[in-house]
Order: C-alpha cells, then sequence, then structure tokens
C-alpha cells in the first residue's frame, strides 16, 4: 500500500462527513397500478488522501416509478431519476414488459440509459460514463421442465479505464484513469432446470463479447458455464439438500483489481486457456424453522474469479445457522 519508493508506513488516514435525507411515496392507483416517487438531498464533504480528490459538494435528485399491470398475462413499468451532482445534470431513464404467451412461455424486455460519474480516486475532472443498455427473455415451463434464454447489448460512451503507475524500479504507485471513446459488450445466457422426484439438476452457460473502440479486447471469457445437481431427502417436517456445482470458464485477459484506488486495470499476462473452474459442495437442513448450512467451495483451489490478482478464492469451508423465532 506504500505510494512512494520512501515509504515504509502504510497507514493513510482521511475524514469523511455526509448527510442527508430521503424521502419516499408510494400509492396503489386504482387497481393495477403501482406510483413510486421520491427525492434525496445529501451534502458531502471528503478530506483528499493519496488515494482520491477531496469533495465539498451537495447532491439533489428525484425519481418516479410505476407499474401498470395491463392484464393478467402483460404488465409495463418505466421509471426515470434526474440528478444534479458536482454541478452535473445527470438524467437516467428506462422502461420494460412482462408477457405471457401462453401457459408456458413468457417474454420480457427491458430498456434503459443511465450515467456513472467519476470516483473521487479517478478524477472528477473526467467524463461521466453514458450507458446504453438492452435485455430481452423468453422462458419456457413444462411440467419438471424450464428453459430460459436472454441476451444483452451493453453500449458505452466515454468510459472510464485506468492504467498503472509505476516508478523507476517498476513497483506500482497508483493507477491513473481517463476516458476513450466507446466500449460494447454483447452477452447471451441460458439455463435449464430439470427436476424428478427428490431429484433436480441445473445448467447455465453464459457467453460474452466485449470491444473497447470496436477492437475486441477479451476482458470477458467467451464462455462461462456450469451444472448443479441436487437431491432432496425429508422425513416428517425436516428435509435435507446435498448436491455439487462445478464450473467451467473460457479464455479470457481479466483485469486486475488495483485495491488502493478500487479500479480494475488490464492485466500484464497472457489470455488464460479455457479451463475448468472448481467444484462446490453443500448440504443444508430444514430442522423446523431452522436451517443449517454447510458449503465447501473450490474443493479443488482452481481458479475461480475473472480477475487476475485480487482477491483470490482459495478452498474453504462455509457454516452457517439461520433460525427464526416467534413464528
Amino acid at each position: 500500500m506504500a505510494v512512494t519508493p520512501a515509504d515504509t508506513f502504510s497507514l493513510v488516514e482521511a475524514m469523511s462527513v455526509k448527510f442527508g435525507t430521503v424521502l419516499r411515496y408510494e400509492q396503489k392507483l386504482f387497481e393495477h397500478s403501482t406510483l413510486r416517487i421520491g427525492g434525496v438531498a445529501e451534502y458531502l464533504s471528503i478530506d483528499p488522501s493519496v488515494y482520491n480528490e477531496s469533495l465539498q459538494d451537495g447532491i439533489i435528485a428525484g425519481y418516479g416509478h410505476i407499474h401498470q399491470n395491463i392484464s393478467e398475462n402483460l404488465s409495463l413499468k418505466g421509471g426515470a431519476r434526474l440528478s444534479v451532482q458536482n454541478g452535473i445534470f445527470t438524467p437516467s431513464f428506462g422502461a420494460a414488459f412482462a408477457m405471457k404467451s401462453s401457459d408456458n412461455v413468457s417474454l420480457s424486455f427491458d430498456i434503459s440509459q443511465s450515467s456513472r460519474m467519476p470516483s473521487l480516486s479517478e478524477g472528477t475532472a473526467l467524463n461521466s460514463e453514458k450507458h446504453f443498455l438492452t435485455l430481452a427473455g423468453i422462458k419456457y415451463h413444462y411440467d419438471s421442465l424450464s428453459i430460459g434464454i436472454s441476451g444483452f447489448a451493453r453500449f458505452v460512451n466515454s468510459p472510464i479505464v485506468s492504467e498503472v503507475v509505476r516508478d523507476s524500479t517498476g513497483s506500482v504507485l497508483t493507477t491513473h484513469s481517463y476516458n476513450i471513446d466507446s466500449r460494447q459488450i454483447y452477452g447471451l445466457t441460458t439455463e435449464a432446470k430439470y427436476s424428478y422426484k427428490n431429484i433436480s439438476a441445473t445448467g447455465f452457460m453464459q457467453l460474452y463479447q466485449s470491444t473497447d473502440v470496436l477492437i475486441s479486447s477479451n476482458r470477458f471469457p467467451l464462455f462461462y458455464a456450469g451444472i448443479s445437481a441436487q437431491y432432496m431427502y425429508s422425513v416428517g417436517q425436516s428435509v435435507m439438500y446435498g448436491g455439487l456445482t462445478v464450473k467451467f470458464i473460457g479464455s479470457h485477459s481479466s483485469d486486475a483489481f488495483m485495491p488502493q484506488t478500487w479500479s480494475s486495470v488490464t492485466a500484464q499476462n497472457e489470455p488464460s486457456f479455457a479451463s475448468f473452474n472448481g467444484i462446490d459442495a453443500y448440504i443444508v437442513l430444514r430442522l423446523g424453522n431452522a436451517y443449517v448450512r454447510a458449503t465447501y467451495f473450490n474443493i479443488l483451489s482452481q481458479a475461480y474469479y475473472y480477475v487476475s490478482i485480487y482477491p483470490q478464492f482459495d478452498r474453504n469451508l462455509r457454516l452457517s445457522v439461520s433460525w427464526s423465532f416467534f413464528d
């Protein structure tokens, strides 16, 4: 965490203050409509540090959202959020619909435009990112089988990217952020689930393609896939679930995470090969209104995350218990 070659002490202190208010109002309109409106007013005061700029500014934002059920088989929703921060007016809005074309098939479509302002670590002088996102999906369900497929396309104007800043010895000091012209990300996701008596199986596959300024960046794996199998056993009011999950990941040049500035930079290594990506095993017990879960993650200590350096997710065992009272 040192930031200059002469640093020997890694402690960095900074003070920040945030206060404000949030107002939200929700009203049922007629029988099939719901309206939500609200606003936010905040003040931020953040001290500068070696990792971020200072900020003394207010934020004012207002939003509205409406959900309308046209019929039992068709629903529409839309919303908008208008905000002013750092003297910059930022509008965001979107709309979506979901339609059930038959007892077994349903369709959905979503479109939105939003913005991401630069963080204090990136530098407030940068331009905001402008995102345009579309999603569409179809689901089929029959008896014990369900299949879904969905796709998305995200177009980003002035995306913010970061690169490392090194000293004369090659050690990483911090990162430098700047805007590039454009970025496009396309994806396709499929999922299927089948159940037979006490056994169920689920499989998924995700396909990605990312380009920066119309040049393929290979930031995401071409595919990410997995399959899970689960067995359920019940005795009286108690139920036990046990299963395995196996994953695979395609070739990619994933980003490296830089904790100093909470940013991602292009990893300085060759693209990885397609590989097996680990096994998880789990068992869940429902005893009355108590749940006990044990999960053995990444049993074979395979590469688990897209990022190359941080964080690393090695083999580990997690135990959890949840218990509701006064039911």
